[in-house]
């Protein structure tokens, strides 16, 4: 039987392993249990009553949280979630398992189309008293869950805000339906939403279902007006071979029109620029604050591996674990080899904007320092590197308000 009851034990069950830290919870087991029997009785006296949420829009026109939440908060809505995600059957979708069933399908000898379509402004979009309806019209929540979502977000009229593991589970309530229908469709063999990406395997054409998942997509959602195709169809030996590429969550699929069932996989074209973007940002912030020990763990961040802060133990990221699945005998080696000749170049520039700037100070020493550090190595290796979380955010500051 599930527990929504909001107790000491089931908040010590969502406490991650940074909040007793964070919030000064103390230092043991009773310590915290103690800690959140204060947050609880606060709770009821609130009547499960929470403050309404305080966003506001970015200048891409994001919906972000203003400020952390007070703990009475922040531990009420992971319960609230907690709640939600269990009665709803919800499940945290995987990333790799998704790319492995694309390769898998792309190498299908037969004849079909895929189609990549992208939900505008996901979250933003999403009318939060359409979510609440589907909450409080169904029997199994709470009244407390019920109590605390509807008060959260009573004055947000502007959809769900990023960043929330609550709106996460909202977003995927909403989209339940639409998932549903357009899986079910007789001619899509194969449907798979991450977020708000979606990818669909059809033998009909891509008029028609793009067509019918625009007009199943819920109230307040359409999709960006362009969207991605690739079409592979049977040829014979002697028709010219055609080599088509999509990209999803990340990766980029490249598949020949024949009979071969291979399929090469490399680095999406949007993360490998964001890669170098992030090495040129690096290089300029050195070039402004001259902290080569800061430069080097930035490249070492870049090139190589590192742990993620999390309650999920052992999660990590990096040049593999953010792309574990490239090939790296094909299109994969060759992303990877692109990024190294990026770094070598620009660390060895002395003309240009950065190179004038770069090149006095950088000396021979720290030269062949930041060239012994390179992408393909990182990948093939799985080179870890260890920083603390405060490092980390630093590592990260110089590319912070770059897309």
């Amino acid at each position: 039987m599930l527990d929504q009851s909001f107790t000491e034990k089931n908040y010590l069950r969502l406490t991650k392993k940074s909040d007793p830290r964070k919030y000064k919870m103390g230092r043991n087991k009773n310590d915290y249990l103690l800690y959140h029997t204060k947050l609880i009785n606060r709770l009821k006296e609130l009547k499960f009553r929470l403050a309404p949420i305080k966003a506001r829009r970015t200048s891409k026109g994001d919906m972000v949280i203003l400020g952390p939440h007070h703990p009475i908060t922040e531990f009420a809505l992971r319960k609230v979630n907690d709640n939600l995600k269990r009665i709803f059957k919800i499940k945290p979708k995987s990333r790799e398992q998704i790319v492995k069933q694309i390769i898998t399908l792309l190498k299908e000898p037969v004849p079909f189309t895929v189609l990549k379509l992208d939900v505008e402004k996901f979250y933003e979009n999403i009318p939060i008293e359409k979510v609440l309806e589907k909450i409080n019209s169904n029997p199994i929540p709470s009244q407390q869950t019920k109590n605390i979502v509807n008060h959260f977000f009573n004055s947000s009229k502007a959809g769900l805000c990023r960043g929330q593991a609550i709106s996460s589970t909202l977003s995927e309530i909403y989209m339940r339906s639409f998932d549903r229908k357009v899986s079910s469709h007789p001619k899509v063999y194969y449907y798979a939403r991450f977020v708000d990406d979606i990818i669909i395997f059809t033998t009909d054409s891509r008029e028609i279902i793009e067509g019918f998942a625009s007009t199943s997509l819920p109230f307040g959602l359409k999709f960006n007006c362009k969207s991605d195709e690739l079409k592979k169809e049977v040829t014979k030996k002697s028709d010219t071979v055609n080599v088509q590429s999509i990209e999803y969550l990340g990766y980029k699929f490249s598949t020949v029109s024949n009979k071969k069932k291979s399929v090469d996989v490399g680095i999406a074209g949007n993360k490998l620029n964001k890669i170098k973007s992030r090495v040129i940002c690096s290089l300029k912030q050195y070039c402004i604050d001259g902290d080569f020990g800061l430069l080097k763990d930035r490249v070492r961040f870049l090139t190589g591996n590192y742990s993620i802060s999390s309650k999920r133990r052992g999660l990590k990221a990096g040049i593999y674990y953010n792309y574990p699945l490239i090939d790296n005998n094909g299109l994969g080696k060759k992303d990877l080899k692109g990024l190294d000749v990026f770094l070598t170049k620009n660390i060895l520039s002395k003309n240009g904007s950065l190179g004038s700037k770069l090149s006095p100070m950088l000396t021979v020493a720290k030269r062949k320092e930041l060239l012994r550090l390179n992408f393909s190595f990182g990948f093939t290796n799985r080179k870890f590197c260890k920083f603390s979380a405060e490092r980390i955010v630093l590592i990260r500051k110089a590319w912070k308000h770059v897309a």
